[in-house]
Formats: C-alpha cells, sequence, structure tokens
C-alpha cells in the first residue's frame, strides 16, 4: 500500500524493521497516519520490488529470533508517529521497532529496445517526462536505422529500425519511485529492482 501526499513532499524517508505480522503492522501504521491526519507515505518493500535484508541483515534478523518482519518504507512524520507511539504499539498489537534507517538515496536500473519510430519516440517520451531531480546515469542510447532492412519480419535479425537503450536512475526516494512506476507502464521497457541507499 502506498500513499502520497499531494501537497509538499517530504525530503526524508526511512526504513523500518517491525516485527509483527504483515496485515497488522500495516493496518496500525495506516490506522496511526489517518488519526494523526497526515497524507503520507507507507510503502510495503516487496510491492515494489524492493529487495529485503542483506545477507548480513538476514543472520542478526535470525539472532533476534522474529518469525515475522516486516520492512516498510515511510515519510519523516510517519516515522516519527512511529517513533512516539512506540509502547502504545507493543502494549495494544505486540508489533515491535526493530531498525529504522534514513534513505540517503534510491535507484534501479532500466533498459529498453525498440523495433519502431513510435514506439521509440514514446519511450522516449517517457524519459523526459520523469520527474524533476533525478539522475540519469550511464545512460547508453544507440539508434540504427537501415533502410535497406524495411519489410524485414519482425523476428528477423535484421530491422529497418532499432532504438536500444539501458541506464541508472537514481535519487530521492519518492522520486525514483515514481519514474520507475512510470517506466513500468510501457511494455517494452525493463525495470529492474529498486534499491536503497541507507544511512
Amino acid at each position: 500500500m502506498a500513499t502520497q501526499n499531494t501537497t509538499t513532499r517530504p525530503s526524508t524517508y526511512f526504513e523500518l524493521s517491525l516485527a509483527g505480522p504483515e496485515d497488522l503492522a500495516h493496518g496500525f501504521l495506516t490506522g496511526l497516519m489517518v488519526g494523526a491526519g497526515h497524507d503520507g507515505m507507507i510503502v510495503h518493500g516487496p510491492d515494489e520490488d524492493i529487495p529485503g535484508p542483506t545477507f548480513r541483515e538476514k543472520i542478526k534478523a535470525a539472532l533476534r529470533v522474529h518469525p515475522h518482519e516486516v520492512h516498510v518504507v515511510v515519510d519523516g512524520t510517519t516515522r516519527a508517529l512511529v517513533k512516539k507511539h512506540a509502547k502504545t504499539m507493543f502494549a495494544e498489537t505486540g508489533l515491535q521497532i526493530l531498525e529504522e534507517r534514513k534513505i540517503r538515496r534510491a535507484k534501479f536500473c532500466f533498459g529498453y529496445q525498440a523495433y519502431a519510430p513510435r514506439y521509440g519516440r514514446e519511450i522516449e517520451g517517457l524519459l523526459k517526462s520523469l520527474p524533476r531531480g533525478l539522475k540519469i546515469v550511464n545512460y547508453d542510447r544507440k539508434e540504427t536505422i537501415d533502410p535497406s532492412a524495411k519489410g524485414v519480419e519482425a523476428y528477423a535479425s535484421t530491422h529497418d529500425y532499432e532504438l536500444k537503450g539501458k541506464g541508472e536512475i537514481i535519487g530521492r526516494f519518492d522520486l525514483v519511485l515514481q519514474a520507475r512506476r512510470i517506466l513500468d507502464t510501457h511494455p517494452l521497457v525493463d525495470v529492474d529492482n529498486l534499491n536503497l541507499e541507507l544511512l
């Protein structure tokens, strides 16, 4: 589940690890935001292809012996609410904060391949429509036009038009999340997992 503030977006985001059932954690966090009148953000990692804990974190989790561990990304205000009500949360639900880490930035890799100019224009239009404040790095774009191959079947090794590209998008978590959602709408664009750089 994700809800996004439509007025002013926060600039800081945190990854929270909570011990407890997933449904209970999401219900409590949502209720906490609604009760506080805060239209913030809650993102469940697997819903947005955010990889789970690293091997080191899995070992730490195993040592803590918690059968359920929920990883969510929240905005700074939601994180403050959770911290403020941590004792009440534990007393009423058994949910417990295991770890919290600030997100420095987020990133994901993308790639595309199109065999018709109109699809190439669609993809490049999506890239131009991405939120401001993001960086596209290691961008490699190659366009090939070969009139002699006109009329060749779609699955042949030669095409009269081909546009290929790949790169990585880096920036603030909410902007990167939005960019990944935008690019993922096009069937000719492949997006990799959304990775978090944590402080």
